[in-house]
């Protein structure tokens, strides 16, 4: 998983606090999406668009704000006392205990200062567990370190002397060796479900047209996407933003899919989310170099992308599919004849072609007509971007699941769309 700092950076920036360190390494290792924003203010993202959660530190935007400043004790009993919990031991106190609280789940009770580093969670009465957990799951604390004074923490809650502060943002590594506090971050990183959004990113210098094209069947199914072209960002509001890197769409909570087009050369880009890709699409890689480093990423298998569709009428791009064993390849080809495509076909592998009269795809089981092409203009036919365009659009509907017919109706509209274009360049992106 690469971790992303403004997109720039895949190793974790050391000016994040143990807290933070300690959450991204959990999400890392739990293929979550890291997006670090700014270290000086602990402020990082797990996860991409509606699936995203921001954190500062162990704060985040779903976490309640009613205790961060409640340090005053008074304050506390009282809003215990609303809860029925007493706590009004007049006797001398000197001990003061711990108790960290994850998902509304008492973990750990520390000591404080205390040379035995053990955890006292077994010496709470059941009540007083029971008890402690309620506070928190009233006032929806999903983490909580609350302080308690006590000289026996076997005794039942009433018979503490005060609870005196409660903390929304413990210092956990202070409890490294009572739990185990990675497993504990799971729990707590689980608990905001953090994910990826699908990416499909298209490479080669004519990108432009694909992701038009395959953003336009994702939105007429519903989908509310969000594209990059040549660092451009559009939504489907209309509005563009100039940006060097994704990271508004990466935060945007409205986006549920991001269609991003990547020059070639870009590949080498160690800051851009292609390699996390739903779909990676392949038009071109005519560059030697861009050969190399391509198939060194397929060799190595630093692409998550399990699927990639992959231009076969670019003989260059032949070179890649010798890394692609553990790869599902979606083969696009313009040309029937293919002698790549047909084994593919045989193989009973995924495929997306034209023959004399359709545009076809065959699922690994059945050749689908999806579009006659006598319903295109010879304007449409005679442009090998745009046909490759319909290819990858296919194989992008298909990948989504996008049922043959449904993908049918919507390519009938938007190739009229297209016809009705006099200058292609001048085909708005969605």
């Amino acid at each position: 998983m690469k971790e992303v700092k403004g997109l720039k950076n895949n190793n974790i920036d050391y000016s994040f606090s143990n807290n933070a360190k300690l959450l991204m390494k959990v999400a890392r290792e739990n293929q979550i999406p890291i997006l670090k924003l700014d270290p000086e203010h602990d402020l990082f993202q797990l996860g991409y668009g509606r699936y995203s959660v921001l954190f500062k530190g162990l704060v985040t935007e779903k976490s309640s704000g009613v205790f961060s400043s409640l340090k005053r004790p008074a304050i506390i009993n009282s809003l215990l006392d609303s809860l029925e919990i007493k706590v009004d031991n007049p006797l001398k106190v000197e001990k003061n205990y711990k108790l960290l609280v994850v998902n509304q789940q008492l973990k750990a009770v520390l000591e404080v200062g205390s040379s035995r580093k053990v955890n006292r969670l077994s010496q709470l009465t059941k009540e007083s567990k029971e008890l402690i957990e309620k506070l928190t799951q009233i006032y929806n604390l999903n983490l909580a370190e609350i302080s308690v004074w006590t000289d026996d923490i076997t005794m039942p809650v009433e018979n503490w002397g005060e609870i005196s502060d409660i903390e929304i943002t413990p210092d956990l590594s202070q409890y490294r060796k009572l739990i185990d506090l990675e497993k504990m971050s799971r729990e707590l990183i689980d608990y905001y479900a953090p994910a990826r959004i699908p990416i499909i990113t298209v490479v080669g210098n004519n990108h432009e047209v694909i992701v038009s094209l395959v953003d336009s069947i994702l939105q007429k199914v519903g989908l509310k996407t969000g594209i990059a072209v040549n660092n451009v960002i559009h939504n489907q509001e209309g509005i563009s933003q100039r940006s060097y890197n994704l990271s508004l769409l990466l935060q945007n909570k409205e986006v549920e899919i991001i269609v991003h087009g990547i020059m070639q050369q870009d590949l080498t880009e160690q800051d851009l989310p292609y390699r996390e890709s739903e779909l990676l699409i392949i038009t071109e890689l005519s560059s030697e170099q861009d050969l190399t480093f391509a198939n060194s990423l397929l060799k190595l298998n630093e692409l998550n992308s399990n699927l990639i569709a992959i231009n076969i009428d670019q003989r260059s791009n032949l070179k890649l599919l010798n890394h692609c064993e553990e790869k599902e390849i979606i083969y696009c080809s313009l040309n029937p004849e293919n002698l790549v495509l047909k084994h593919q076909i045989k193989s009973h592998q995924p495929a997306v072609f034209t023959t004399e009269n359709n545009l076809v795809i065959f699922d690994g089981v059945d050749q689908l007509p999806v579009i006659a092409l006598e319903r295109l203009t010879p304007m449409i036919k005679k442009d090998s971007e745009l046909m490759l365009g319909l290819l990858f659009t296919v194989a992008a509907a298909f990948v989504f699941e996008i049922p043959v017919f449904v993908t049918r109706s919507i390519l009938e509209n938007l190739t009229t769309v297209l016809s009705e274009e006099s200058n292609r360049s001048n085909m708005p992106i969605n």
